[in-house]
């Protein structure tokens, strides 16, 4: 996979920000990707779209059918993650961000920001873009201790 993050700072203690959890034997996945939940009960994989309900950044790698059903994410911290590619959704320095793509990052559609729509696309904030982006560039972002 490409794009992973990078962990630039942790928030207090490392292991209190680390949960495990439920991936297919048969995948690979690689340190730093951004994981998604896809099933009940806390069922993770790769992010791939938009859409999606982020967990965490993967936090070590797993072999594709190596008989582990586990793997540890990380849920908050500061991390270097990629911006989508193109003009449109570049987070600016301050804007919530959520998941466009493997392993990308946009920020939050204007047009979500108030209402019923705010409320129903919160699940998909990521974290906080601490830096302003630009097509396919690596900032900073903040994902808050969820």
């Amino acid at each position: 996979m490409a794009n992973e993050a990078t962990r630039i700072e942790s928030f207090g203690n490392l292991n209190n920000h680390e949960y495990q959890v439920t991936v297919a034997n048969a995948t690979a996945i690689s340190k730093g990707t951004l994981m998604i939940l896809s099933a009940d009960p806390r069922t993770a994989i790769a992010s791939s779209g938009i859409n999606q309900i982020f967990i965490g950044v993967a936090n070590a790698d797993k072999e594709a059918s190596d008989g582990a059903t586990r793997i540890g994410v990380d849920s908050s911290g500061i991390f270097d993650m990629t911006c989508v590619a193109g003009t449109l959704d570049i987070p600016a320095f301050g804007d919530l961000v959520e998941l466009s793509g493997a392993n990308l990052i946009r920020a939050v559609k204007r047009n979500t920001v108030s209402g019923a729509d705010f409320v129903s696309g919160a699940k998909f904030v990521l974290g906080r873009a601490l830096e302003t982006g630009s097509a396919s560039e690596v900032i900073a972002v903040k994902i808050p201790p969820w």
